[in-house]
């Protein structure tokens, strides 16, 4: 036989091989699989961070929303004049900001100490 038809024959055994092991058409399993479902909130130039239950992300002009599964998020703060970090964010940080000469927030970064409290930088 030559080395050719010898492959040829060796393709097709394991071609049969193959198809004969059972295995279910693509579009039964595909069927089977649920989509995710994504409900997005809008937060610019996120922080990410995990608490016990939840993922929040922090963002700039302190937009803030939670997730429990990093897909459906729900908005907690959509902007500096109604978050719910702060009670009156530009008189605790009026010292910052006069040193900044801005009254904007940008790119915050979230961290969690050992002590538990969380720092918003």
């Amino acid at each position: 036989m030559k080395k050719t038809n010898f492959f040829i024959v060796i393709v097709v055994i394991f071609f049969v091989i193959v198809s004969a092991c059972g295995q279910k058409d693509a579009s039964d399993t595909l069927e089977k699989i649920e989509q995710p479902i994504f409900k997005s909130a809008v937060v610019h130039d996120p922080s990410v961070i995990k608490t016990e239950d939840n993922y929040y992300i922090v963002g700039s002009h302190l937009q803030m929303a939670k997730s429990l599964d990093l897909m459906s998020w729900e908005s907690v703060s959509k902007s500096v004049p109604t978050t719910k970090l702060f009670e009156d964010v530009y008189t605790e940080f009026a010292e910052e900001f006069a040193y900044a000469k801005t009254d904007t927030m940008w790119a915050p970064d979230i961290i969690q100490l050992t002590d538990g409290r969380f720092y918003l930088y």
